[in-house]
This record gives C-alpha cells, structure tokens and sequence, in this order.
C-alpha cells in the first residue's frame, strides 16, 4: 500500500507494482506507473547501488565535521572536497533543528554519499546545498532494513533517498526533492 500524509509532496511519478494499492495517496505527486518489469528493474538497480555505496571509504575530513551521533539540532554546512565523490558513515541521522538549515556545500562535480547504518529521520529543518552542487548530487544510503526512515513536520530535504528495503514514512507537509 503506497500511504502519505497529506500535504505531503512527492516531485516526479510514482512507479508501483500491480499489487500496490494507491488508495493511501493524500499528497500532490505525479502519475502512478504501474510497472511490474520496471519497478523489478528499478529495485535491482538501487540494491547494486545501495551495496556499492555501503562500501566505500568514509572521507575523513568530511567525516569529522558531522556529529558523532549523526544528530543536527542548529545550522551547520559541511563543506566537501571539491570534484570528488565525498562519503560519511553515520549510526543514524536525525535533523531536529527547527527552522535552521544543514548545508551541503561544493561546487558542480562534487557529490556526497551519507551511509547511515540506522534510523534516518527528519523531524523539523531543512537540507540544501550551495556552490554549485545539485539535488542528486547527494545521496543518503540506509543500510539497514529494520530502520526508521521518516520525514515529518514542515521540512525541506534534497538528495537521493536510498532505502530499498525500508518502509518510508513521509508525514506532515515535509517535502524532498531528488
């Protein structure tokens, strides 16, 4: 069952196997694809990636300017090696930092790759990134399938959320773009 929480936004089509029901769709999103052979395809695809991004190499001083416990309670940018793909490992990510904004900065041809081995949540906050970088240049990679991955209360998120084995709770006009 495909379940969100008005006014929640999903930017892009929404692609569902034929025995997904879309009844629990309150938000504004595009089209619902139903699509046995692409969602397969598209679920193998982001279990190579997911696997692949698990991994890689953390980039030390990117690493060391997150919080050890993954928790971002005020403003912060992390500032990333220009042109290269960047990585972290987290134990978790929580962004609870009301209106305050967790920044992504580098400029085009600079990526990041979070692998966040438990509970991924966005509770109030916003994600961005500067310098040149784009949406999908960022990529959160929940490696464990009994995590939490919810997004609540007005927050604003960009990046690729990669959670295949994950339900994903979207609640309560947040909103993610990537």
């Amino acid at each position: 069952t495909f379940q969100e929480s008005a006014p929640s936004v999903v930017t892009g089509n929404v692609i569902i196997g034929s025995k997904v029901s879309e009844s629990g769709a309150q938000g504004s999103h595009g089209a619902f694809i139903v699509n046995d052979a692409l969602l397969a395809q598209a679920v193998s695809a982001a279990e190579s990636a997911a696997t692949t991004f698990a991994g890689l190499t953390p980039t030390a001083s990117v690493q060391s300017q997150f919080p050890s416990n993954g928790s971002i309670s005020g403003n912060l940018t992390i500032n990333l090696v220009p042109g290269v793909q960047n990585v972290v490992d987290l134990s978790s990510f929580t962004l609870d930092n009301g209106s305050n904004t967790l920044t992504f900065n580098g400029p085009a041809g600079t990526s990041l790759v979070i692998n966040i081995a438990g509970n991924f949540n966005m509770h109030t906050g916003n994600i961005a990134v500067s310098g040149g970088m784009g949406a999908l240049d960022v990529v959160y990679n929940i490696t464990k399938p009994t995590a939490s991955v919810t997004t609540m209360v007005p927050t604003t998120g960009v990046g690729i959320l990669l959670a295949p084995d994950n339900n994903i709770n979207s609640m309560d006009s947040s909103t993610f773009a990537g």
